[in-house]
């Protein structure tokens, strides 16, 4: 799975735009992927950087059917606005990303230990189900 960052066409130049994740295997949530950050150079108004190479660095960490579940953001030093988004990827089959609304949250070792159990309730009060984007493998 790779990941493509997109800047507005309103936007201004995107400096050092950087990347994370905060993501856990629900089926195994004893810590955090391993997924590291990335970042640097710009992007222009209207533009797209990448693909950039992203749950591949960490496919060792988990099997087929796993489900992962974080957060990933990105910003720049010159952006207005910090992007956070609520992904879900199912090992194998795909998965679906939200825009997080409000503050930025990420997902913490006790939090996924409660969503491995109740995932689909869970997830649809932080990502509603009709505001969901699908992505595939």
């Amino acid at each position: 799975m790779t990941l493509l960052l997109k800047n507005s066409e309103h936007a201004g130049v995107a400096e050092q735009p950087l990347y994370w994740a905060v993501m856990v295997d629900l089926d195994n949530p004893t810590e955090f992927l391993k997924i590291p950050s990335s970042g640097g150079g710009f992007i222009r108004p209207g533009d797209i950087a990448g693909p950039y190479v992203f749950i591949g660095l960490v496919k060792t960490q988990f099997k087929t059917g796993d489900r992962l579940f974080g957060s990933v953001g990105v910003t720049c030093p010159t952006c207005l606005k910090e992007r956070t988004y609520w992904l879900f990827i199912k090992g194998g089959e795909g998965g679906w990303y939200e825009e997080q609304q409000g503050p930025t949250r990420n997902i913490t070792l006790t939090a996924a230990k409660q969503f491995s159990v109740k995932f689909d309730g869970l997830a649809a009060s932080v990502a509603p189900p009709g505001k969901r984007i699908p992505i595939g493998d």
